[in-house]
């Protein structure tokens, strides 16, 4: 049920920046901004439940926090390039995001390859 209000709050905001686009373009980007800010709110408040359950791996949490972060900042920016025309930006940020995790994770794969390891012999 609180999907379906996020994606109702998402559809009202999509409606009135198309509503203002005619009167002030200018303030489709507010629009637009505010909609993004509501729905980051949302999902913070449903990271706590996640958070919760995971709290026998706390050694991870920390990297999937940012993983989380660097994907949906990263698709934000990416987002706001495209719909600005800056497709090349766009595709430049995600690469960065891609680059990024894939580093912040070698730590994670390295121990996994040791505990296997281990396990085998």
């Amino acid at each position: 049920m609180e999907g379906i209000k996020v994606i109702m709050a998402a559809l009202a905001g999509v409606f009135l920046a198309a509503v203002l686009k005619s009167v002030k373009s200018e303030m489709t980007m507010l629009v637009a901004a505010g909609v993004s800010v509501l729905i980051l709110f949302y999902i913070l408040s449903g990271l706590s439940v996640i958070v919760e359950q995971l709290k026998m791996l706390q050694g991870y949490i920390g990297i999937s926090g940012k993983y989380i972060g660097i994907s949906y900042m990263t698709q934000l920016a990416a987002d706001i390039c495209r719909d600005n025309g800056q497709t090349a930006v766009a595709g430049q940020l995600e690469v960065f995001c891609k680059i990024t995790i894939a580093a912040l994770g070698m730590p994670v794969v390295l121990t996994l390859f040791e505990v296997v390891t281990k396990c085998i012999g």
